[in-house]
């Protein structure tokens, strides 16, 4: 079979999931790995969002809940956020520093676009971050180490150029490698920025989901570096990815904070998403409350699944940091040849690095497969890769 595996032609999750649906409408069974779709049920989180709309749906008056609401969330939603950002990062955040989303997406979004500067991203990285702002901004990517980690002194000679004001967006833990930029790391990065002047878009969304005693970095330097925006959201954490419930917390003393944030109603509308919505900022503040007990119980399961699949390929993979992705090395150089050949003959799915800007790899997702499911997939995997081998 022949399949066009250009540059232009690299297949994303769309793409996969198109072939997904088509091979199980034709009855077939596909282990899916591709999407990172928090597919266990979190039953704390889904009470919280049922008692928000219950509040709503028996709120007093006769003016509509469900109206129009301010661009940047409701009072209620952004003191949550706040107050939890506050106890988190140890960083006097205030309801006026928040802003509410409609997802952690659209947080990066608006984030890059209403803050001004070139964009710098690590490659590879969250694949729509490659996208979100290409329209707006100068995208540069900056390669990682080794271990996945971003190439300190590649970013600080990217930094050191133009004299341009630029943004570096860091998603830590990392979507797609799960890697963390450990503590001496990220204060390494915030004394190159706070050198240059340079800003940081820190997506912190994984944050929490850490195995075998990792831990990502919460302070960021902020009580030491002010030009820092952090985003973060409850599609993952809280297993709520429809709802679409998410955050932009920027760093209280920020340059240009004031500008910034007013830049953000007129470019939401721009965009055609006025507002976030009622449910969700009734729901957030509850969501936050969760204690970090009930959390950790929630994502063991998910570390189970890790396991099941890092022990299944026997060598072929190393357990991740955190977060629910494999990164693991393409067989083959033309690593969207390789996914291609995953799905239309092994039926597996899974992303080639290449659409997160890592050739060479492709990525595992097991979010949303069951620890039975992945076991069964292990051995059309480790034949895939043997044929190669």
């Amino acid at each position: 079979m022949q399949s066009d595996t250009s540059e232009a032609n690299v297949p994303s999750i769309i793409t996969v999931l198109e072939k997904v649906r088509e091979k199980e409408s034709a009855g077939e069974t596909v282990f899916n790995f591709s999407i990172g779709n928090p597919g266990i049920r979190f039953r704390e989180a889904e009470k919280a969002h049922f008692e928000a709309s219950r509040e709503i749906h028996e709120s007093d008056g006769e003016r509509n809940p469900f109206s129009y609401i301010q661009s940047t969330g409701t009072d209620e939603a952004r003191e949550g956020v706040a107050k939890y950002m506050k106890e988190l990062y140890d960083v006097n955040f205030a309801p006026g520093d928040v802003v509410i989303t409609n997802g952690g997406s659209e947080a990066g979004r608006i984030s890059m676009i209403c803050m001004d500067g070139d964009i710098l991203l690590p490659a590879p990285t969250f694949a729509p971050a490659l996208k979100w702002s290409e329209n707006f901004k100068r995208i540069e990517t900056v390669g990682m180490n080794e271990r996945h980690h971003l190439d300190l002194d590649r970013l600080g000679d990217a930094l050191n150029g133009d004299g341009k004001r630029k943004i570096v967006y860091i998603p830590n833990p990392s979507n797609p490698t799960g890697s963390i930029l450990p503590d001496d790391e990220m204060n390494e990065l915030v004394s190159i920025l706070e050198k240059s002047g340079h800003f940081l878009i820190a997506d912190v969304v994984y944050n929490g989901m850490e195995w075998d005693g990792n831990k990502t970095p919460t302070e960021y330097n902020m009580r030491k570096y002010n030009n820092i925006a952090l985003i973060d959201s409850a599609s993952k954490r809280y297993a709520l990815a429809s709802a679409r419930l998410g955050w932009i917390g920027f760093h209280p003393d920020m340059d240009d904070k004031e500008r910034v944030i007013k830049s953000i109603a007129p470019f939401k509308e721009f965009q055609g998403c006025i507002c976030p919505t009622v449910t969700g900022c009734k729901t957030l503040p509850k969501l936050l409350e969760i204690d970090a007990d009930t959390l950790r119980k929630h994502y063991s399961a998910y570390e189970r699944r890790v396991n099941t699949l890092v022990d299944g390929l026997e060598g072929l993979a190393e357990k991740p940091d955190a977060a629910i992705y494999l990164w693991v090395k393409s067989p083959i150089k033309n690593d969207s040849e390789f996914a291609i050949k995953l799905i239309d003959y092994y039926n597996v799915a899974t992303v080639p690095g290449s659409a997160f800007g890592g050739p060479g790899y492709v990525r595992f997702s097991v979010g949303d497969i069951s620890e039975d499911d992945i076991r069964e997939a292990v051995p059309r995997i480790r034949d895939a890769y043997s044929q190669h081998y």
